[in-house]
């Protein structure tokens, strides 16, 4: 069902694109377990710069964090006066800070964003469940 839907998508997993990191993503020590059962699908394969399943010192997890980098560009048309302002073109930022992000704006611009491609993707769940 789910290779179905990231066919139908015509998505990529990213451990695909970096074969070297097809590694099991849910360990479990105790019972002697691991799979790997968590990804990162794109549609645009030429823009995933890099990709890692990691197992950092402090997890309480049993499933390790994918990390990637995404090339992107910002059309500064669609960019707000406000997040202008607040980008400078000398300073580079190589992490998200989300204990300092604005999670209100957040919320509203993802909800405002995804909330058209809900439809989009319950129809291909449900094609998929039928199938």
């Amino acid at each position: 069902m789910a290779q179905k839907f990231i066919c139908d998508g015509t998505f990529v997993r990213c451990d695909n694109i970096f074969p070297c990191q097809k590694l099991p993503t849910y360990v479990n020590v105790a019972l002697n377990q691991q799979s790997c059962i968590d990804y990162v699908l794109t549609s645009a394969a030429n823009d995933i710069k890099s990709f890692a399943v990691v197992d950092p010192s402090i997890n309480f997890s049993d499933h390790l964090p994918l990390i990637f980098e995404i090339v992107m560009s910002v059309n500064s048309a669609n960019v707000s006066n406000s997040v202008k302002t607040s980008v400078s073109s000398d300073s580079t930022q190589y992490q998200l800070r989300w204990d300092k992000a604005n999670k209100e704006s957040y919320y509203y611009y993802t909800g405002a964003h995804l909330s058209p491609l809900v439809s989009t993707v319950d129809d291909a769940l449900q094609a998929c469940a039928a199938a």
